[in-house]
């Protein structure tokens, strides 16, 4: 008899811990018996929350601690909570721990936990955010059994699914004993998203830069949601259509290629929102199982436009723009700005014989992007249409706004060395005046009140520039001598002439 009783349990211990860690892989919890009837009144449950490796969600949970799966990641800062699940037959409830207890919750899966909790459950323990390496422990939690639930976490990490723990559960290696801590490793999906700027063939205002948003793919076998959304500053403007109009695509060698039927993209004045659909999202799933390093792409062009000339200062200068990535329940994940820099030129105009500002008549001056373009005056400039300014003949100034800094080039930073200079040149010089000999370098590095100011100057025409004079005395005295030489010819011709009549 006593035989068959250790035989019974030693099948039941066996069967038990097969059925936790189905359980635990599949969202269910189950405790097993363990030889030993001494039944722990608490254990602890320790989480470690991880991103989803590269290779998927891994190997089947047991209860026992286990290595850290290739690629995974820890997530820290996300809570979890735990509410009890009724247990109960008839009823009536069942003491945990009990045999009867038992082989009920090895009929409760997580779908029917929550309907046990109901919509607004009371929580029995709510965990600490996990540390920086993803762990969280309850300790001491009592017999039970427990619907546990991630309920904050950062932007970006998508929400893992409830899953249920019992305790106790027996130890799935030593099937005589139980568990004093049950590990839990539930995975996210850590997504991220980022923007940069393309400005390389532009430099003015009423000219073209391209955004390009990046979106990573969760690694989650079923998406129910993607969109990527981005609220343009209003000094620029997007396409709505044609060939400029937003595109998407992914990246890296997935097999996957994306058409119109797998997303939408709807542009509304400054906002622009990419939606995925049910297939594109299955596509979306299928790529990054392929390529674990897959991602999403959304190119936006938008004009500079004219709203951002005339900045008020360096600072106002500054068009920064974000972009959004909506992914399943998650906390929406917003990327860092991406940025464009527009200033001015302010030249002043002067005589350089006096150092005053010249105000007697207007100089009309373009801007290039090479020194050879200034030299020859080809390829000047267009900003928001124009390719000449003239200066003011109330200050001998004029400010050319809307160019792009040349300090600040594709979202970062630049080296003087690798500066994006331009170069004036005077196209038209005031009456009285001489043109600029040579075009001038300048650098845009500053808006409205914090921009320098060139000084230019301008020769008047004097002294060396002097020719002399097409009228006057001078030319009075070469009309004389001419006249008389004239009527001198007149003369000799007039008695050649009277000599050869009288020799005739």
């Amino acid at each position: 008899m006593m035989n068959t009783r250790k035989r019974r349990r030693g099948i039941i211990a066996s069967t038990m811990a097969l059925v936790s860690a189905v359980a635990l892989a599949l969202g269910g919890a189950v405790v097993a018996q363990a030889d030993d009837n001494d039944i722990p009144t608490t254990s602890d449950i320790t989480i470690t929350k991880l991103t989803t490796p590269p290779t998927g969600q891994g190997d089947a949970a047991t209860g026992a601690q286990s290595g850290i799966p290739s690629g995974a990641e820890p997530i820290s800062g996300v809570t979890f909570t735990a509410y009890a699940v009724p247990v109960q037959d008839s009823g009536t409830d069942l003491t945990a721990g009990s045999n009867a207890w038992q082989q009920k919750i090895s009929t409760i899966d997580v779908t029917a936990a929550q309907s046990l909790i109901g919509a607004t459950p009371t929580a029995v323990h709510t965990f600490d955010a996990t540390n920086a390496s993803g762990v969280a422990t309850w300790s001491d939690a009592p017999r039970g059994l427990y619907l546990i639930r991630e309920t904050a976490a950062p932007a970006g990490v998508t929400p893992a699914q409830d899953f249920l723990v019992a305790v106790p559960m027996t130890d799935p290696e030593n099937r005589n004993t139980w568990l004093s801590t049950i590990y839990v490793y539930p995975k996210n999906s850590k997504v991220t998203v980022s923007k940069a700027v393309d400005e390389s063939d532009s430099v003015a205002v009423g000219q073209d830069v391209t955004w390009t948003v990046t979106a990573d793919i969760p690694r989650d076998t079923a998406i129910s949601k993607y969109v990527i959304s981005d609220a343009l500053d209003s000094r620029l403007t997007p396409y709505a259509t044609g060939d400029n109009a937003p595109t998407v695509g992914l990246t890296g060698s997935t097999g996957q290629t994306l058409t119109s039927g797998d997303y939408s993209v709807a542009v509304s004045g400054q906002n622009v929102t990419v939606t995925f659909t049910d297939d594109g999202r299955a596509k979306l799933a299928t790529a990054w199982a392929t390529d674990p390093t897959a991602q999403v792409t959304l190119s936006i062009p938008t004009t500079v436009n004219s709203t951002a000339k005339g900045a008020q200062s360096t600072t106002s200068a500054a068009i920064n723009n974000t972009a959004t990535l909506s992914v399943n329940d998650a906390a929406d994940i917003t990327s860092t700005p991406a940025t464009i820099k527009v200033g001015d030129i302010k030249i002043a105009k002067t005589d350089s014989s006096t150092g005053d500002p010249l105000t007697s008549g207007a100089a009309t001056f373009s801007v290039y992007r090479t020194e050879d373009d200034a030299k020859n005056r080809v390829n000047a400039i267009s900003v928001d249409g124009e390719t000449t300014f003239q200066t003011s003949t109330t200050d001998g100034t004029v400010v050319i706004s809307g160019l792009l800094f040349s300090d600040w080039v594709d979202g970062e930073s630049v080296a003087e060395g690798s500066y994006r200079s331009y170069w004036v040149n005077e196209v038209t010089a005031p009456e009285g005046y001489q043109l600029l000999a040579q075009p001038v370098k300048v650098n845009v590095t500053a808006a409205g009140v914090d921009v320098a100011t060139t000084t230019i100057a301008d020769a008047p025409n004097s002294t060396g520039f002097t020719l002399p004079l097409t009228g006057g005395t001078g030319t009075l005295i070469l009309t004389v001598l001419g006249a008389g030489l004239l009527v001198a010819v007149l003369v000799i011709a007039r008695r050649r002439r009277a000599r050869e009549d009288q020799a005739a």
